[in-house]
């Protein structure tokens, strides 16, 4: 995303490859070259060269700061533990970074450094010692605890003043569902963004060279699939013909969510059949029938026989590793798929229509707009919270107006600054060069670098494609160069997903979640995913099903139940 996400925006957003250069404006703060500072030792720190015959076409800016704050403000904050800089440069010291101590007055001192279940691990071990950092990422679940707690900040009247109306708006605040869990009544305790629109929405890849050598044509049914699967095993093309994998990829239980669509059911979704109240889906009927279905390849050996021992990256390598052929993961698996496809000349992925059940039936889970939540500690100086929703302000503004009006082209990549001879330099024929062992390094990588809002990823694919229906000649070096990155196959995967959007099964329940839902639903979720797993391969028969939906509900499932309809009835 985000997500434990392999990085926020390194897997959210790889439509970006590279490049692009930035120039100061006479009335604009000044943008930093790579250079050393006080704190770092100039013998280690990297300065490439670039070729100073070259001279950009373009004038670029940045947007203006509402305010710099003096004294500097400093916050404690948490930050990511993926995050890598060349010899000499850090979370505290690159182009991003001073460029907002100089002309913000924004510093930030590291709390600590970690991402995912360590990164909640740490919070927890802070909130027991009284001792959380000024600003912090975490999940909902853990946000709903530390709001119970007290232990966070109330922030609604800071954030309605200093928000900008582009940021309230494109964050859906304050009726999108993004928000439902950060009020409590009137009060408002985080600051939930909305992740970026269909970024967990699977598609499913298949290997259109293998189609095309055993004369067969897309499948657009599950009948149709079931016909190439064997096909492709019987003929030796394929090991096996799809794979799945075991775990939550964003509540993705499962790499077979359009098997589920296409007989309308989706597990783990909280639907409303009509009557107002919410129903746990994976408990329907539906289901059955295609563990049933699943079961049936599982035993043709259509499906690898420890594939339920797999995350999701093992399952995506299945594929990469020409052992299956199929790939169903979320759009940005197009970053693996391209190496892929250079490097083992012939080979073709192509997007799958999501197919069609035996009425006629289509179906996707939706990415559930509920994300990260971003909270600031209870006792917080409010001078602070300003001063962090300003910088989002900034950083925004830089997102969505940067290749235009500022002729700014860091937005390509991962919204670093692009600094030349730290990101990028001019070869010896006045071309950009991305200097790729060092893409994202002058990126944002401070307090709201990993919130993203719905429309993140389609603003900046638009952006690309008008320029791409633009007269070559009107274009500067930065433009042309971003065209001729490989983005175009992924751009337009995401946008069929926008296309396929009347097929979204939503999950309606957005929580929060009360300490005793918290308690049972671990054992309720690890239930499922044993029960499931276990009919596929056979250690259990079908029948087990209803076994499990008896089970569920005692476990603990009814009172879970019973905590999502009291929420429903409160919010519809």
């Amino acid at each position: 995303m985000e997500a434990t996400k392999t990085s926020r925006r390194t897997f959210l957003r790889m439509t970006a490859f590279a490049a692009g250069a930035l120039a100061v404006a006479a009335c604009q703060p000044a943008l930093p070259q790579a250079q050393e500072s006080s704190s770092t030792p100039a013998a280690t720190a990297v300065a490439i060269k670039s070729n100073p015959n070259c001279k950009r076409d373009w004038d670029a800016q940045f947007p203006p700061v509402a305010k710099k704050y003096d004294p500097p403000v400093e916050i404690s904050y948490g930050f990511t533990g993926w995050q890598s800089f060349p010899p000499g440069y850090g979370f505290l010291h690159n182009p991003a970074y001073d460029w907002f101590v100089e002309n913000m007055g924004l510093t930030f001192k590291m709390k600590w450094q970690a991402d995912g279940d360590a990164r909640e691990q740490k919070i927890r071990a802070d909130m027991a010692a009284g001792d959380l950092p000024d600003l912090f990422a975490t999940s909902r679940e853990l946000a709903d605890q530390l709001i119970d707690d007290s232990a966070v900040a109330e922030i609604r009247q800071v954030w309605e003043s200093t928000a900008t109306k582009l940021v309230k708006d494109i964050h859906l605040y304050p009726d999108g569902a993004n928000w439902i869990p950060a009020f409590r009544g009137d009060k408002l305790y985080s600051i939930n963004a909305g992740i970026t629109a269909k970024v967990f929405t699977p598609i499913t890849w298949i290997r259109q060279d293998l189609l095309d050598k055993a004369s067969l044509s897309m499948p657009k049914t599950v009948e149709e699939l079931d016909n190439v699967l064997h096909t492709l095993k019987d003929k030796g093309l394929s090991p096996y013909g799809l794979t799945g994998y075991n775990g939550n990829l964003i509540d993705n239980s499962h790499s077979f969510n359009q098997f589920f669509g296409a007989y309308g059911v989706m597990p783990t979704c909280w639907r409303d059949y009509g009557d107002g109240k919410l129903v746990y889906d994976s408990l329907s009927p539906g289901v059955k029938t295609v563990l049933g279905l699943l079961h049936g390849w599982y035993q043709d050996g259509l499906i690898p026989p420890d594939y339920y021992t797999y995350d999701w990256t093992t399952a995506l390598n299945q594929a990469m590793e020409q052992k299956t052929a199929m790939l169903t993961a979320p759009f940005w698996a197009y970053n693996r798929i391209l190496p892929f496809e250079d490097t083992n000349p012939g080979t073709r992925f192509e997007p799958m229509p999501l197919l069609a059940g035996p009425n006629g039936v289509r179906g996707n889970k939706q990415t559930s707009p509920v994300f990260n939540s971003w909270l600031f500690r209870s006792d917080i100086d409010p001078t602070k919270i300003e001063a962090c929703i300003n910088q989002l302000n900034w950083e925004r503004d830089f997102h969505i107006n940067g290749p235009d009006k500022y002729q700014t082209y860091g937005v390509f990549q991962d919204d670093s600054f692009f600094v030349e001879g730290y990101d990028w330099v001019w070869n010896d024929k006045c071309e950009i060069e991305l200097l790729e062992w060092n893409s994202g390094w002058g990126a944002m990588e401070l307090g709201f670098k990993h919130l993203t809002y719905p429309g993140y990823q389609k603003d900046e694919d638009d952006i690309l494609f008008r320029w791409e229906k633009l007269d070559p000649s009107s274009l500067n070096t930065a433009q042309k160069f971003w065209l001729a990155r490989p983005w175009k196959r992924q751009a337009e995967a995401y946008a069929s997903l926008f296309d396929n959007a009347q097929y979204e099964i939503e999950s309606k329940f957005y929580g929060p979640r009360t300490k005793r839902m918290d308690e049972v639903w671990p054992d309720l979720d690890t239930m499922e995913k044993e029960y499931f797993h276990a009919i596929i391969i056979g250690n259990r028969p079908l029948d087990d099903f209803d076994t499990f939906v008896a089970e569920w509900k005692k476990s603990g499932g009814d009172e879970f139940t019973a905590g999502v309809n009291e929420w429903y009835a409160a919010h519809t």
